[in-house]
């Protein structure tokens, strides 16, 4: 696979533009190319007596090998890969299978690299290889005596440390770089969020479960909480199915309790490595006027809606300034900002939303904390809530969003992912200058 190194882990990766450069010993080398998100390598462990080969993949983040593609600079990969055209190819092809049990469904000579000022003074030809699969030692494709460990780059070496105390070899061979190809139409900036640990609340449907696919598709990891336990559990697996196990979690969260927010913060330390983007998604909305609304739900509205960011802040903002920079996101609504007569308690608790969450920012900021904190105010969107809607009403679900559309100047009623991209908007560092404000996805509403 590449000209035998020191079996230690680089010291120190360095990141300068699309280029990455690894120091082992003090010595610098060429690694590969990352177009400007981090990088991942494939390192190779010990094999079990059994003979099933173990490799860790490590990576900032998760998504399924077939859609990365690797970059090899060729004159890394062995002495017979040194030469040209197909004679290269065909051999870095042949060391990528026997070294680590990865086949390329195509490999090509993207050109030659010549290193900039600071870096090694060499140049490379760099192979990519496309449609990676996992093969198995006899050649075949079922890859039974393969086992790959995904892991994060900041588990790493607590992995290997592990790995070496269980009388395990580590063979850390740093050439072989992963870059993120193409990951569907809703995902043309991959690794948007790569590396970031977020917690969703209100994780098991709807908005909460679009922000959790959408921040895991963008490379971060994710714990989705919910009163609904198994709804969020089966958020994480329906991730974890596309993206690979161990990007996303689930758990039971009542938001309303500060003991469970203490659980939940937990949760992300442990299973999520901290925390540095909080989506206080969960929400409800009771009916009644005032002469109708009673007491009891106006006190629950505000339990769920208010009172649970105040707790949620209050719990993760110490992990989170572990792990700077942050972002709190606040999901408030178009009636925080724009009343009704029918949903009192509704507009009064997703106004103190938007407050609160200005609040937070300036707070956060007048300490030093590197820690944003925004609201989003949506209006109708198509997630379960309407179906419940539609019933009440004794209407079609199509006639009631024939009716809710025609109250927006878009003309039509949003869906989860147009919410799910303003999250992954402020969860990203693309937001860094915006804190303490609101946005608002309301189809031209509040314009009016």
């Amino acid at each position: 696979m590449i000209k035998d190194r020191d079996a230690d882990l680089p010291e120190q990766v360095m990141w300068e533009g699309q280029f990455i450069t690894a120091k082992t010993r003090g010595r610098w080398e060429y690694v590969g190319r990352a177009r400007g998100i981090k990088a991942a390598a494939i390192i190779a462990l010990d094999q079990d007596p059994d003979g099933t080969r173990h490799v860790i993949l490590v990576s900032q983040y998760r998504v399924p090998l077939s859609r990365f593609s690797l970059e090899i600079p060729a004159g890394l990969v062995g002495d017979e890969a040194g030469g040209e055209g197909e004679e290269a190819t065909s051999a870095a092809a042949r060391e990528l299978e026997e070294e680590t049990g990865y086949r390329a469904g195509k490999l090509e000579v993207l050109g030659e690299f010549h290193s900039s000022p600071g870096m090694v003074s060499e140049a490379f030809t760099l192979l990519k290889a496309t449609a990676l699969e996992r093969v198995s030692e006899g050649g075949g494709t079922e890859g039974e005596n393969i086992t790959v460990h995904r892991v994060a780059l900041r588990d790493l070496s607590r992995f290997v440390a592990e790995w070496r105390r269980a009388g395990h070899a580590v063979d850390v061979r740093i050439a072989m770089l992963l870059t993120p190809g193409y990951l569907g139409e809703d995902s043309v900036m991959a690794g948007r969020v790569a590396g970031k640990m977020a917690l969703v609340t209100g994780g098991a449907q709807g908005l909460g479960r679009a922000h959790c696919i959408r921040l895991a598709q963008e490379g971060a990891r994710v714990l989705a909480t919910d009163i609904n336990g198994a709804g969020a559990e089966e958020t994480a697996r329906i991730i974890n199915a596309e993206l690979g196990e161990g990007t996303a979690f689930g758990m039971a969260h009542d938001v309303t309790d500060p003991a469970q927010w203490e659980a939940a913060v937990d949760a992300a330390r442990e299973q999520l490595g901290g925390l540095n983007v909080l989506v206080n998604n969960a929400g409800i909305g009771v009916p009644g006027n005032i002469e109708a609304c009673t007491f009891s739900d106006w006190q629950r509205c505000f339990d769920i809606n208010v009172n649970s960011i105040f707790h949620g802040c209050q719990k993760a903002l110490p992990l989170m300034r572990e792990h700077a920079p942050g972002s709190i996101i606040n999901i408030s609504s178009i009636a925080g900002l724009i009343a009704s007569d029918t949903m009192p308690a509704y507009n009064a608790s997703k106004a103190a939303v938007w407050m609160l969450s200005k609040s937070i920012a300036l707070h956060c900021a007048k300490k030093g904390m590197n820690i944003r904190c925004n609201s989003v105010h949506p209006t109708f969107v198509d997630t379960p809530i309407l179906d419940g809607t539609a019933r009440a009403a004794a209407l079609d679900k199509d006639v009631l969003l024939e009716k809710l559309a025609r109250q927006i100047p878009l003309k039509f009623v949003g869906e989860p992912n147009d919410i799910a991209n303003a999250v992954l908007y402020l969860a990203s560092d693309e937001s860094r200058f915006m804190t303490g404000a609101e946005l608002k996805l309301d189809g031209g509403i509040s314009a009016m």
